[in-house]
């Protein structure tokens, strides 16, 4: 999150909101257009909800590339 020419606690608000378990596909979708992220990682060392990583697996933005213990790696599918 260390971006120079941004200030961090309203970027960490919104990846916080990005993995939350109450965020919207529509919601995800628009960061990850605004930010134009090509993927999205939910490691295995501090793991993303199981609940938001199903969320992921079963959303329309994004595709599955790898898993392996609590982690995940998923594509970003572009419009």
């Amino acid at each position: 999150l260390n971006h120079s020419d941004l200030d961090f606690q309203p970027m960490k608000d919104q990846v916080d909101r990005f993995f939350s378990i109450q965020a919207t596909d529509a919601e995800r979708r628009a960061f990850a257009l605004q930010w134009q992220a090509d993927y999205v990682y939910c490691p295995d060392t501090c793991p993303v909800d199981a609940d938001v990583i199903q969320q992921l697996r079963q959303a329309s933005l994004t595709r599955l590339v790898a898993d392996a213990g609590r982690g995940a790696l998923f594509a970003v599918v572009k419009p």
